[in-house]
């Protein structure tokens, strides 16, 4: 794991870690969090942490969705202004 990742997490790090780096590092927070017995003072910090690395997680895996969803929309955009153009044109 490189040392982009490690707690504190800041907005910054979170942001430019690459997917795989934030999913090792959830695996290592849930790891310790495991590890702790119960009652451990760190074991609720740990599974917060996870919880937002899951949730960096989830805000790309959206904004991949919303690009996507305005790629096509600009290509079903120009396809449909073909269309009009055609048939005013008479081709």
């Amino acid at each position: 794991m490189t040392d982009s990742l490690e707690p504190p997490y800041t907005f910054d790090k979170l942001r430019t870690a690459k997917k795989k780096e934030v999913i090792k590092e959830i695996n290592n927070q849930l790891e310790n969090f495991e590890r702790l017995p119960i009652g451990g003072s760190d074991k609720a910090v740990h599974a917060l942490n996870a919880q937002f690395l899951m949730q960096e997680l989830a805000r790309r895996d959206q904004n991949r969705q919303a690009n996507t969803m305005v790629a096509c929309t600009i290509v079903i955009t120009f396809l449909t202004f073909v269309l009009v153009w055609r048939s005013l044109c008479g081709h």
